[in-house]
């Protein structure tokens, strides 16, 4: 599972939000992790992921913060910046203009490269991949958990300027790196011309993400129709008991339905 995307959970949740982690809770948070990691930088909708219930008690204890429709997870914006300034300083060690000097300045690219990774000793560090290696992916595509950085040095041939490499940490920030990836490669073999390549591949990450986002919400909406309609279906063959509780929840999942359609553009 390490070379696909995914969402960290912390130990530390077990010790200082017990009430989240020892109850149904933790599922709710977890939903509403995934899916604010893949909307970031943008807020996600809490909709069709957690009931209005759940997610004022997570908004109580802290974990999120909500803004009517959309939300985000605390400690996120931290947690992303960091991944982007490990990624950025690693690859200014490799590809930086320290890098293409005398055998001293390498010493210091080393040197830098290691201070990059020594506050997160348990990473991967993306500097061990040989250069040499990655000249032979050739346009065709490049190593496995390739970055950004190393995947425009394979394309261009170019080391990266400093403009290009703040460049692409914004679109890495923005976006999953894998897919920046994915969408730097296409784009190089659609038009080889470094002149307007970083804005295209820009314009296309941020169409991506739109539709993807537009999908993601008209799945929520059918979800939280279908569930509407079943729990109706289920009302007319109930006790009158049995009813009043299922009543309740009815009335949060319409309340979700309106709160969907009206923030949808």
């Amino acid at each position: 599972m390490s070379d696909r995307p995914y969402s960290r959970l912390y130990h530390e949740l077990a010790e200082e939000y017990t009430e989240v982690y020892d109850s149904p809770l933790l599922a709710d948070y977890m939903r509403l992790l995934v899916a604010a990691d893949q909307s970031y930088p943008v807020r996600a909708r809490w909709t069709g992921l957690t009931t209005k219930r759940g997610l004022q008690r997570l908004e109580s204890c802290g974990l999120v913060e909500v803004d009517g429709t959309r939300y985000s997870v605390k400690g996120m914006e931290k947690e992303r910046a960091t991944r982007a300034e490990r990624a950025r300083r690693a690859a200014y060690a490799r590809h930086g203009p320290s890098s293409a000097r005398s055998s001293a300045s390498g010493s210091a690219s080393s040197s830098a490269s290691g201070s990059a990774n020594a506050d997160t000793p348990s990473l991967p560090r993306r500097d061990e991949t040989r250069r040499d290696e990655q000249s032979k992916g050739g346009e065709q595509g490049g190593e496995q958990g390739e970055s950004a950085i190393d995947a425009y040095y394979r394309l261009t041939t170019k080391p990266p300027s400093r403009t290009v490499i703040a460049w692409l940490d914004r679109l890495i920030a923005e976006h999953d790196e894998r897919e920046v990836v994915r969408v730097m490669a296409d784009e190089w073999r659609r038009d080889p011309n470094p002149a307007d390549f970083l804005g295209r591949v820009q314009t296309r990450l941020a169409s991506l993400a739109s539709k993807a986002a537009r999908q993601a919400d008209d799945q929520r909406r059918r979800s939280a129709i279908d569930d509407q309609r079943e729990l109706e279906k289920r009302l007319a063959a109930m006790s009158p008991e049995e009813r009043a509780r299922t009543e309740q929840r009815a009335a949060e999942l319409r309340d979700s339905i309106g709160a969907l359609v009206r923030g949808m553009p």
